[in-house]
């Protein structure tokens, strides 16, 4: 997804632009499908409302700071950039969690 959206900021042709907002647009449902999946396993059935909502609740405090960061960076393609920088630190730093669940191959 980070690639997709690195991708996307640096693309120097309409045509190019839209096959990696394609690209992308198919690799956030994926990904935010299996993460639902995900997250609603790892806990037990009485808590897996609460454990949607509070995950989901992150994405609601996301918004307001991509909000912060467009006001503060003007361009369209550094603040894209900027995030998927973020998301490709991210991605490294998933790699450094302790698997706890050895049944679930990531």
């Amino acid at each position: 997804m980070s690639c997709s959206s690195l991708a996307v900021a640096l693309s120097p042709y309409f045509v190019l632009y839209v096959l990696s907002v394609v690209t992308l647009g198919f690799a956030c449902a994926g990904v935010f499908v299996t993460l639902f999946v995900l997250r609603t396993e790892l806990v037990s059935a009485p808590y897996r409302p609460a454990a949607s909502m509070l995950t989901s609740s992150f994405f609601a405090l996301g918004y307001p700071l991509l909000s912060l960061l467009a006001y503060t960076v003007r361009t369209w393609r550094t603040q894209l950039a900027i995030c998927s920088v973020c998301g490709f630190v991210v991605s490294l730093l998933t790699r450094c969690v302790h698997q706890s669940l050895p049944s679930i191959e990531l």
